[in-house]
């Protein structure tokens, strides 16, 4: 069995450290020597082999070439993966000049960016002032937000007009609620007064009725009925009298004199 740690080791005498080369990793060259890296793809994408389409963020190992080209000394690599699908090489790569990635084989984008693209034929004169455009308009958007944020005091004051304006309208139903029990407990008293006031209504009528047949009025009421059943009837302007008259028939008809 041997040593799990390997702490002592054996040097014969004639050993000398000096003499011994140094042992030098092989590098390897191409693809093979290319680091291994896991990264999730940045944009969606679709095989041009197989149809298959990948989605953004979906996780990958992939083998990360440096290249030679740069954009102003920031140095631009390939990203070599194999299609989950039909295991064909995609590789795109990254894009310094427009902050984006672009496809370089094997593989194409969803979708194009329409705005944001730059000339590949800019100078340095144009670099340096489009870059300058690019820091005054970072500028404005930071002094714009700057303005647009609360500080701390101001979002306090928000706050409380706002809980103030919450409580008002709190109390503002609670005191249409209690109104509206008030009228519900009220209805029953309203009722029997409403009932109280007719029966009295009804009895001011009914004392009008009796009134207008009182005994003081009966004898001439009375007396003008019996005049009338008598054969005639007294007025203050003039007397009638009323005679009964036998006709050729046997009837007798009234006649006023």
């Amino acid at each position: 069995m041997s040593e799990r740690k390997v702490i002592n080791k054996y040097y014969p005498p004639d050993y000398d450290p000096l003499k011994e080369e140094k042992v030098r990793k092989v590098r390897k060259s191409g693809p093979a020597g290319w680091p291994t890296v896991r990264l999730m793809i940045p944009f969606s994408m679709k095989c041009l082999n197989c149809g298959e389409y990948i989605g953004k963020s979906k996780k990958f190992n992939a083998k990360k070439e440096s290249t030679k080209e740069d954009y102003l000394g920031i140095r631009i690599f390939n990203f070599h993966f194999r299609c989950p699908q039909c295991f064909s090489d995609l590789v795109f790569r990254t894009d310094p000049k427009n902050g984006d990635f672009e496809c370089v084989s094997g593989c194409r984008r969803n979708y194009e960016r329409k705005e944001g693209k730059i000339a590949t034929d800019e100078t340095m004169d144009d670099i340096l002032k489009r870059l300058e455009e690019e820091d005054y308009r970072e500028m404005l958007a930071k002094e714009g937000k700057k303005e647009n944020e609360e500080t701390a005091m101001e979002q306090l004051e928000r706050r409380l007009n706002e809980q103030q304006k919450e409580q008002e309208a709190t109390e503002e139903i609670e005191e249409l609620q209690e109104r509206h029990r008030r009228l519900e407990k009220a209805k029953p008293k309203i009722l029997e007064d409403q009932e109280l006031l007719d029966e009295k209504e009804a009895k001011l009528a009914f004392q009008a009725k009796s009134q207008t047949n009182s005994p003081t009025e009966k004898p001439a009421f009375e007396a003008n009925q019996l005049s009338l059943l008598s054969g005639y009837s007294s007025s203050d302007d003039d007397m009638v009298t009323v005679k009964r008259k036998k006709t050729s028939l046997g009837i007798r008809k009234k006649v006023k004199v």
